[in-house]
């Protein structure tokens, strides 16, 4: 899923709780089902940013190697 899929999917989930909430209707009644919208926005948020630590230090790795062999 492209980056730009996944912020639009998060930005329609988060709309979509939005207007339940200032209908006064809760996607649960007394009893939580899931994860909210917020705690899956900060998942994916944290996975975005631990995907973009690894190619930083995939990427100076392999510039590393490639200094060593030129």
């Amino acid at each position: 899923m492209s980056h730009l899929a996944l912020a639009l999917t998060v930005v329609r989930a988060f709309a979509a709780n939005v207007r339940q909430r200032a209908a006064g209707q809760t996607p649960s009644s007394s009893r939580d089902l899931g994860a909210s919208t917020l705690e899956i926005v900060v998942i994916a948020l944290g996975l975005f940013l631990v995907a973009g630590v690894l190619v930083a230090a995939i990427t100076a790795a392999v510039n590393s190697r490639l200094a060593q062999i030129n």
